[in-house]
């Protein structure tokens, strides 16, 4: 098994930062929801991020 040099906050940085990502992505999805509430693939791209975002979180011992 390879040996990796995990540094927790380095981790953490790096969840912060795709987590932003995520939320923006989130929010702009909502509010274009607003206006086509009937958008399929939109749908889809809001529980994409928002599992994306729980999963990651998991990754990094964040409980959702």
């Amino acid at each position: 098994m390879a040996d990796y040099d995990l540094n927790y906050e380095e981790l953490l940085a790096a969840f912060a930062a795709d987590s932003a990502e995520d939320v923006a992505a989130l929010e702009a999805a909502l509010l274009a929801l607003e206006t086509s509430p009937h958008d399929d693939e939109l749908r889809r791209e809001l529980l994409r991020r928002a599992d994306t975002l729980k999963g990651n979180a998991s990754c990094v011992g964040l409980q959702a």
